[in-house]
């Protein structure tokens, strides 16, 4: 079959199909075919008003580029901090206020750490919270380094000549945070720091400094933080251990510390807190609720112990040793800390509990260099204290 009787055929089968078109079908196609073009022409010129006006959109994109500018959200990094400018302090009262908590944030800052460290010209406490910043943050400075603990009214005296009190509202210290509630640096301008106060919405920590209670404060984020620069002394000085304030003097005989007043039945230690202090390495043995009555310090050639009631000897780190003995005493009611610290000092190298059983309470010293240490009690709160000489 050929192509023209193929479209014949085809057209028939199409006819018969759809009928017979309308006579004046053909005419009215070529009618709407002439006049097209002027229905279309108002069409035809929105569309190119539209191209012109999308390419100069483009244009002015490509030159001010604002994702070129935009600060990236991947990684943000705390605020910058304003240490990198040269340290300036105040002695007047400082009263910041926290950015506003959205409504559906934790109603109470949650404490999570307090971090002390050196920064050259002054020492910096950091306290970092879980997820938002206090309501309110009040700083004032202290005449002397005594504070007033709350809700129980005692007073504490705390290491250095002047103090800086924290005051922050709809705060806690107890429920993100397990650390140290008492720090004792040994730094040059920041000798302590201390809670006073964890009650009911409002924390208050101590800052006891040595020199001027010059500082300065500001807040961080991600993660929240308030950071305390406090300014270093070229004298430090501290009224409450003038034993070491003058050049340090050490014994290597055996003593005996007996209590001045009647003691309690049993003295319970609350903490066992080593630091390095310069020429000296300090152990300090926090004592709740007084003195005991005898304590005694022997000093050993070699540092093995015997553990009692055991009787199984151990060996501590170091070239020497200092044994601890505090009768009336004990450290497994308030204590809950580690019984054996290994510090890394160049002085103190461990401490390790020796002994705790009826009312005896042995703690063996490992030391580097020789054992030459001086003794002496602090109060407010109740403190043996125990100073190490460091090697030349």
């Amino acid at each position: 079959m050929s192509n023209d009787d193929f479209r014949r055929e085809l057209n028939n089968a199409f006819d018969d199909v759809t009928g017979t078109p309308s006579s004046g079908l053909r005419d009215r196609v070529r009618s709407a075919v002439a006049q097209a073009p002027e229905r279309r022409q108002p069409y035809w010129i929105a569309g190119v008003a539209a191209a012109v006006i999308a390419a100069l959109i483009v244009a002015v994109l490509f030159v001010a580029n604002p994702l070129k500018n935009a600060p990236s959200l991947v990684g943000a990094g705390p605020s910058p901090s304003p240490s990198t400018q040269p340290f300036v302090c105040t002695e007047q009262d400082f009263v910041p206020k926290a950015q506003t908590p959205s409504a559906g944030g934790e109603p109470t800052a949650s404490v999570t750490g307090l971090r002390a460290g050196q920064q050259g010209s002054y020492d910096r406490l950091i306290v970092e919270f879980r997820d938002r910043l206090p309501s309110e943050v009040r700083i004032s400075g202290v005449s002397g380094a005594v504070f007033t603990a709350s809700p129980s009214g005692q007073e504490v005296t705390l290491q250095g000549a002047n103090g800086i009190a924290i005051v922050m509202r709809d705060a806690d210290l107890h429920t993100s945070y397990s650390g140290p509630v008492d720090i004792v640096t040994g730094y040059t301008g920041l000798a302590e720091v201390m809670r006073l106060e964890d009650f009911e919405g409002v924390v208050q920590l101590g800052l006891g400094v040595n020199g001027p209670a010059c500082y300065r404060a500001f807040f961080l984020s991600n993660p929240a933080r308030l950071v305390v620069d406090v300014q270093t002394s070229a004298a430090p000085s501290s009224p409450t251990a003038t034993a070491t304030a003058s050049a340090f003097a050490c014994t290597s005989q055996n003593s005996a510390l007996n209590s001045a007043g009647t003691p309690p039945p049993v003295v319970y230690i609350s903490g066992l807190r080593p630091a390095a202090h310069g020429s000296s390495d300090r152990l300090v043995i926090d004592l709740s609720n007084g003195v005991p009555a005898n304590v005694t310090i022997e000093v050993r050639s070699g540092t093995t112990f015997t553990l009692s009631p055991s009787g199984m000897s151990t060996t501590l780190k170091g070239s020497n040793g200092i044994l601890v003995t505090l009768h009336g005493a004990d450290l497994h009611t308030s204590y809950s800390g580690p019984i054996d610290i290994v510090t890394g000092y160049p002085g103190l190298a461990e401490v390790k509990r020796i002994e705790d059983f009826e009312g005896v309470v042995q703690l063996g010293l490992g030391v580097n260099g020789p054992a030459c240490y001086h003794a002496f009690y602090l109060t407010n709160p109740n403190r043996l204290v125990i100073d190490i000489q460091t090697p030349a």
